[in-house]
């Protein structure tokens, strides 16, 4: 299982290819080249070209695909200007590519989240994500339709995805060959729903909504495991303090054990995802933006006028931001 980059661009006018030479020209055959030497080493990156304007749908298609790429959906929005045909307005270009760039990524591509490309790093795209592809249900041991059920709404249909990002982003999550590997999985997989669901609450979008129990029953964690896991990190008045919080309930302790262990993880997941997605900022957009896709602008502007408050109240930003950061915040607990 691999994950592929999926990627938006959006011309504005009526003239393509662009001029031989010229930067825009440079761009494409550079994007062209790279996906196809990452198409030779496995990679089937998906590209959505939206021409807005007065275009000559079959000759721009024919154009396009001369450049070489072999995994591209191609959209024309017609939006002229009886003044400026060739030039639409910036409003309907906006328009273009959030209508357009959404619908593909519903139908085409609901697994992906945003993340800025390395292996595209000095391009310039509408919008640019990652998605897992050739999912192999059974390398780590869980069920994919059980970890949708435990992730928040907004992130359910991209539970593949997420899976291989804790692969490539976590050292020791990794293919299993035995239960000690497969419920150790399970553990990190819990610590990321939960995370997840913290900054739902964090950030007013819900509520924290991860249930301990529920995500012990769905992804299968041996409550022995769970036992031994909790004495490697406890002393002896952390357990006399757990048997208190059990209120003699005995049933409930697989599950506060599992709530033990995934806030004792909670840090070390947040910083992997950190250096993942390129920092603080790019592990702050993902989850942000996922929530409340800006598309109706190039990505790069987009971050930047949701981190420089010129669109957005600090008082919006303020909680998320510090959930980010920190790793965990009261407001999560909500």
């Amino acid at each position: 299982m691999t994950l592929r980059y999926v990627i938006a661009s959006v011309w504005g006018g009526g003239g393509f290819p662009p001029e031989e030479n010229s930067a825009r020209e440079i761009l494409l055959l550079r994007t062209a080249n790279r996906a196809m030497v990452r198409q030779h080493e496995g990679h089937s990156d998906a590209f959505l070209f939206v021409f807005v304007g007065n275009y000559e749908e079959q000759e721009t298609s024919k154009a396009l695909k001369s450049f070489g790429f072999s995994n591209v959906h191609i959209a024309f929005y017609p939006c002229e200007d009886e003044e400026s045909p060739n030039h639409p307005e910036w409003e309907c270009i906006q328009e273009a590519a959030s209508d357009e760039i959404s619908a593909w990524l519903r139908t085409h591509h609901p697994g992906a989240l945003p993340k800025f490309p390395k292996e595209y790093g000095e391009l310039e795209f509408w919008w640019t994500g990652i998605e897992a592809e050739d999912f192999d249900d059974d390398e780590w041991g869980i069920p994919v339709s059980a970890f949708s059920q435990i992730l928040p709404y907004s992130h359910s249909a991209k539970a593949e995805t997420w899976l291989q990002i804790l692969t490539e982003a976590v050292t020791d999550f990794g293919i299993y060959d035995n239960d000690m590997q497969r419920n150790h999985n399970a553990i990190i997989a819990a610590t990321l729903c939960e995370w997840l669901h913290g900054f739902e609450a964090a950030s007013g979008n819900g509520y924290n909504h991860f249930e301990a129990s529920t995500a012990i029953d769905l992804l299968d964690i041996d409550k022995f495991y769970l036992g031994c896991r909790y004495s490697n990190i406890s002393q002896s008045s952390d357990i006399d303090e757990l048997l208190e919080e059990a209120e003699g309930d005995i049933e409930r302790l697989p599950e506060l054990a599992l709530c033990a262990l995934t806030e004792e993880a909670r840090w070390e997941l947040r910083s992997s995802l950190s250096d993942y997605f390129g920092g603080d900022s790019g592990l702050f957009w993902v989850l942000y933006s996922t929530i409340w896709p800006k598309l109706d602008r190039p990505v790069n502007e987009a971050l930047c006028c949701t981190l420089d408050l010129s669109e957005i109240e600090y008082s919006e930003l303020e909680q998320p931001w510090l959930f980010v950061t920190e790793g965990w915040t009261e407001s999560a607990d909500d």
